[in-house]
């Protein structure tokens, strides 16, 4: 009685289970349009420009802060500070986006971003950041990850190197005395 649905029901699932499904390609200029959103915010400490952020739902923002060549930490010991986690949701990386921007008074000086679609369809994105709270200039590199399907993005791992730029970098900042 119950038998021919369940056999139904079965080859239904296994059927639908084994269909491939439809995805949208997530164009190139799209990804970077994103990752350019996410440095407008960082510029401008404005949540009008952080909810333009393509995220999915359970975006990711962890940062790995090293320092390489500050006087007490010689460049041979690649000290690290432990992965910093800066959002778990696309509500709390925008939060996290004004507010660390606006608490340090971050920007990002124009020119100093470029991007790189990578072949496993990541998008790296450098950029010199100046916090004028606490280091003057500091190079960030961030590998965004995507969703496919929707061109969103869903994790984001940032590097943040203390190499103090300054004048080397060509954007007339001063060096910080130490």
């Amino acid at each position: 009685m119950y038998l021919p649905t369940i056999i139904a029901l079965l080859s239904y699932l296994t059927f639908a289970a084994t269909t491939p499904s439809k995805r949208q390609s997530c164009a190139a200029e799209q990804k970077i349009a994103a990752c350019k959103q996410e440095i407008a915010t960082i510029r401008s400490h404005n949540f009008e420009d952080a909810n333009k952020i393509p995220l999915t739902l359970l975006a990711s923002r962890t940062f790995i802060i090293t320092y390489g060549n500050l006087p007490v930490l010689p460049a041979e010991l690649g000290f690290q500070l432990p992965p910093v986690n800066v959002g778990v949701t696309d509500s709390t990386v925008c939060l996290e986006l004004v507010g660390l921007a606006t608490v340090l008074d971050a920007g990002v000086p124009e020119g100093s971003d470029s991007y790189i679609v990578n072949s496993n369809g990541t998008v790296t994105s450098d950029f010199i950041q100046t916090d004028r709270l606490v280091l003057q200039a500091v190079h960030v590199r961030e590998i965004h990850e995507f969703d496919e399907s929707t061109c969103r993005i869903s994790k984001i791992l940032g590097y943040v190197n203390g190499s103090l730029l300054g004048r080397e970098a060509g954007f007339g900042i001063p060096p910080l005395d130490l």
